[in-house]
């Protein structure tokens, strides 16, 4: 019997392990049919759809016309999406509604997402041995505070407004801010972080904007300043290096998205 994939939205939580999810009515027909079993939940932006948990289907509601929400038992958020590389997912014409995986395809989401939590523990670990030499630890952070400036020339990512180099850090307009936040498994890496001025940095943490997957800007128009959206960069994307090494990290961009995002 095929497992299910639920597209979905609007993430409520229910308890430590319960949660609920917006899904089309013609997907809750399906999860119906689930009833009892365990399914994966995706999120879908652009071509990209990025499997971001697993759950037992144990109930559904009525939401609004055209929707329902799909209540999940013993649901387990995975440590960072698991991206499908499969084309027949990416182009399956139900893709915004739901996918029917094989075993074999559902296990292996499994797996990969298994290994990433092992990848997440064993860097949790070694940022672990950091905080035994704090100065060593703040090092580590103002040289990637001072790459990631460099690497910008000083300027805010989504605006383009220039700064003037500081004398003191971190820099006093300018902020060097997580992609994923570091509490959250994001890394203390050059490519997990982006300057932004002061406006945008709020509107990030606060999910009134983010990036697509090709890192073209996504905002949220009931949240975003209407103001703050007219100095966005006119190519409405960040400005890129030829090199992709260089580019933010794209496993960081995705739980953006995904997880704050447009969630106020």
């Amino acid at each position: 019997m095929a497992k299910l994939a639920l597209a979905v939205g609007e993430e409520r939580r229910l308890g430590a392990d319960r949660v609920s999810f917006r899904i089309t009515t013609r997907a809750a027909q399906l999860a119906h049919r689930s009833f009892g079993q365990s399914v994966v939940v995706y999120g879908r932006a652009a071509d990209l759809v990025m499997f971001q948990g697993m759950g037992r289907v144990i109930g559904l509601d009525f939401d609004a016309p055209g929707f329902d929400l799909v209540r999940l038992a013993d649901y387990r958020a995975f440590a960072a999406p698991v991206p499908s590389e499969a084309e027949a997912e990416v182009r399956d014409p139900g893709v915004r509604r739901s996918l029917s995986l094989s075993d074999e395809r559902f296990e292996e989401i499994l797996r990969l997402a298994t290994a990433t939590e092992i990848n997440r523990q064993a860097l949790a670990e070694a940022a672990a041995v950091f905080e035994h030499d704090r100065q060593t630890d703040l090092d580590k952070y103002l040289t990637v505070h001072d790459r990631v400036l460099q690497r910008w020339s000083h300027r805010c990512a989504f605006t383009g407004a220039q700064f003037e180099p500081s004398k003191t850090r971190p820099h006093p307009l300018l902020s060097v801010v997580a992609i994923r936040p570091r509490e959250l498994g994001g890394l203390l890496h050059v490519r997990n972080y982006l300057p932004m001025s002061k406006e945008v940095e709020f509107a990030w943490q606060r999910g009134h904007l983010t990036l697509g997957p090709s890192l073209g800007f996504q905002v949220s128009e009931r949240l975003i300043d209407p103001e703050l959206r007219e100095r966005l960069l006119p190519l409405g994307r960040l400005e890129l290096s030829a090199e992709p090494s260089q580019w933010p990290d794209l496993e960081a961009v995705a739980y953006h998205r995904l997880n704050i995002f447009d969630r106020d």
